[in-house]
């Protein structure tokens, strides 16, 4: 994960949150990964032991479930190796799903 998403990192795994301390929040992730940042980092200290370039968004999505949130769009994975052609999809039922909850 990117350096400036660490302060969120750390509220969603406070240990000190109960499973309703997000009850109401609607949420939906989408993963924008970059495999080929594994491929150079793999034998680096720093790579926080990523088994895949999106492991981050899965976990916030986790996260985000686990403290009562409710997911509306299932979670999306793109990766920059691919050039991302996973956005558009997700974008579509993103959209999709907003529409329904309307």
């Amino acid at each position: 994960p990117c350096p400036a998403s660490a302060a969120c990192l750390r509220f969603l795994r406070r240990k000190s949150h109960g499973p309703k301390t997000l009850d109401g929040l609607q949420f939906a992730v989408l993963g924008l990964g970059d495999s080929n940042l594994l491929a150079v980092a793999w034998r680096r200290v720093d790579c926080f032991g990523a088994r895949d370039c999106n492991q981050a968004a899965e976990k916030v999505d986790s996260w985000l479930k686990h403290l009562g949130g409710t997911r509306f769009c299932r979670r999306g994975e793109a990766d920059d190796r691919t050039g991302n052609t996973e956005i558009d999809g997700w974008l579509e039922r993103l959209w999709a799903a907003l529409r329904l909850s309307e």
